[in-house]
C-alpha cells in the first residue's frame, strides 16, 4: 500500500519542475541545530554532518527527533510547508531529524529535497 502511494506521489511530482527557494536562511549555522535537553547516545559523526547539513543556504532549523533502527541515511518525506523529514545513521543506528527551510512552494520544496538527497551520497 506504502509502495503504491510511493509511485502516485513520483507519479504527480513529475509535473512539477524543481526550482531553488527565493529565501535564504539568515541564520548562522549554530543557530540552525536545535539539540535536546536531555544527553542522548547518537549516532557517530551526527554532530559534524549537522554542521555541514546547516551550510545549505536553505535549511533554517534542525530539530532531532526519534532514534530509528536505520542502517541507512536517506530522505523520508516533506510537507506542504517546507518541512523535511530525514534519517541519518551511523550504519548502526539512525535519529530522525525534521528539516525547517526556506522553501514556500512545491518547486522549492522539491529543489530542496533533491538538494538534500545528492548530500546524503556525499
Amino acid at each position: 500500500l506504502e509502495l503504491e502511494h510511493q509511485k502516485k506521489q513520483i507519479h504527480r511530482e513529475k509535473k512539477v519542475a524543481p526550482k531553488p527557494p527565493v529565501e535564504k536562511s539568515s541564520k548562522s549555522a549554530v543557530e540552525k541545530i536545535h539539540w535536546p535537553r536531555e544527553a542522548h547516545h547518537y549516532p557517530k559523526r551526527l554532530e559534524p554532518f549537522l554542521e555541514r547539513l546547516a551550510q545549505i543556504p536553505y535549511v533554517e532549523d534542525i530539530y532531532l527527533l526519534e532514534f530509528e533502527n536505520t542502517a541507512q541515511s536517506r530522505v523520508k518525506s516533506r510537507d506542504k510547508e517546507g518541512g523535511v523529514l530525514l534519517v541519518y545513521s551511523d550504519g548502526e543506528k539512525g535519529v530522525r531529524i525534521l528539516l525547517k527551510t526556506t522553501a514556500k512552494t512545491k518547486e522549492e520544496t522539491l529543489f530542496v529535497e533533491q538538494k538534500l538527497e545528492e548530500f546524503l551520497k556525499e
